[in-house]
């Protein structure tokens, strides 16, 4: 709840001393800062009592089981502070008045006088005669006000400790990632990041060949193929040989075909590479299903047009393969450059860069937190011990009036 402030003049002073004293004829006058009639307020030990008389004034206001608030208006460290509820009170019927309960400390730390005021929620309660110059409704408690001050800057003060503790443990918990990644690399500095590369299979693929080397190869491989697909044969023709079957295929082509040059080749192949050798993944001539079933109908015997197709088979193998072994070698050309090792080399030194650069904000946020630790707790032990308790004796307070001008208060 927050109290409107009572800023009063001159005329209103005069105006409310000539209201009390005209309605009051028949009463002793009442003097400016007198206790207002029928109403009672003190202190003993942590307790505010505050208590009134059936007939007077204010019993129409606080009665009927309504409940009371003890109100703070202070200057604080973050700016004023109005009508903070310290505490409540359901009024006792047995002595008409409530027993406010004073809290240990406040939300805020107090910076200067702080002004209480009993209120029913919707006003503060007249305590005394208005005085020029201070409240008629707001009292002080210098000594709950003092241990007040220094319980409420040490909780306060405590809890941003513990708050700055709990950030510098989220901080300080690394598991040590940083080092470790940092020893694997052989790293001691940021600037070691440039000299970072990818690394590469510099290792050279079998098939990544070019040039002459690529034609054997591609023969070696094709060799090997038809070999494969004469093993298929064997359960036609037992005995049957690649090289057997290569001079078949030549025999059955006639004088001047196409393909004899390519048949010849196959033979003197074989005689080279034997068995062949495989270089890639495929592991047989691409013979249509025609063609083998037409061979099978014959007893593994090759026709005419059984040969044009095997052998022409075997071209386009020989053709193939030295495309994929081209192929294969500009990749491996491609992936050992400078410039792709550079390219490759980029992402890895923007993750090393981003990774000091982290940990240069978790130190640095760190050694913030390490400092602010340091502060708070010397402002910790410079702060005076507050007393346990306030003195239990009965004592009238409403006479420590909160001045006008004095703030928020």
């Amino acid at each position: 709840m927050n109290l409107p402030h009572k800023r009063w003049t001159k005329a209103i002073f005069i105006s409310a001393v000539a209201s009390v004293l005209s309605g009051c004829a028949s009463t002793p006058q009442a003097n400016p800062g007198d206790k207002m009639s029928g109403v009672d307020i003190a202190s003993e030990g942590q307790k505010i009592l505050f208590s009134w008389n059936l007939n007077a004034p204010v019993a129409s206001r606080v009665g009927n089981g309504s409940r009371l608030e003890l109100v703070a208006s202070y200057q604080s460290d973050l700016g004023p502070v109005t009508g903070e509820v310290i505490a409540k009170a359901q009024p006792d019927s047995r002595f008409n008045g409530v027993n406010f309960e004073l809290p240990k400390r406040l939300k805020f730390i107090p910076t200067g006088p702080i002004c209480l005021r009993v209120s029913d929620q919707r006003s503060a309660i007249p305590l005394r005669v208005p005085m020029f110059g201070e409240t008629n409704d707001g009292f002080l408690h210098p000594e709950w006000e003092s241990q007040t001050a220094i319980n409420t800057e040490r909780a306060v003060i405590s809890e941003k400790l513990e708050s700055v503790q709990k950030a510098r443990k989220m901080f300080s918990s690394t598991d040590n990632e940083f080092e470790t990644w940092k020893r694997s690399k052989g790293l001691t500095s940021a600037s070691q990041c440039e000299t970072l590369t990818a690394t590469s299979n510099s290792s050279r693929p079998l098939s990544a060949l070019t040039g002459q080397a690529k034609v054997n190869a591609a023969r070696n491989q094709c060799v090997r193929q038809f070999h494969e697909f004469t093993d298929q044969l064997l359960v036609i023709r037992p005995y049957l040989t690649h090289k057997v079957l290569a001079a078949e295929l030549l025999d059955k082509l006639p004088q001047g075909h196409r393909l004899r040059s390519t048949a010849t080749g196959l033979i003197r192949d074989i005689d080279t590479y034997g068995i062949g050798r495989k270089y890639l993944t495929a592991s047989e001539l691409g013979i249509d299903s025609t063609t083998f079933a037409a061979i099978n109908a014959a007893n593994g015997r090759i026709s005419t047009v059984a040969a044009s197709a095997i052998v022409e088979s075997y071209q386009a193998c020989l053709s193939e393969a030295e495309g994929r072994m081209q192929q294969s070698y500009e990749s491996w050309m491609n992936q050992t450059s400078q410039s792709t090792i550079e390219a490759r080399s980029e992402p890895i030194r923007q993750e090393c860069r981003l990774r000091f650069s982290i940990e240069g904000q978790r130190t640095g946020e760190l050694n913030k937190l390490d400092m602010a630790v340091i502060r708070l707790q010397s402002q910790l032990n410079a702060l005076p011990q507050a007393r346990g308790t306030l003195t239990s004796s009965n004592r009238e307070i409403y006479r420590n009036a909160c001045p006008l001008e004095a703030g928020t208060i």
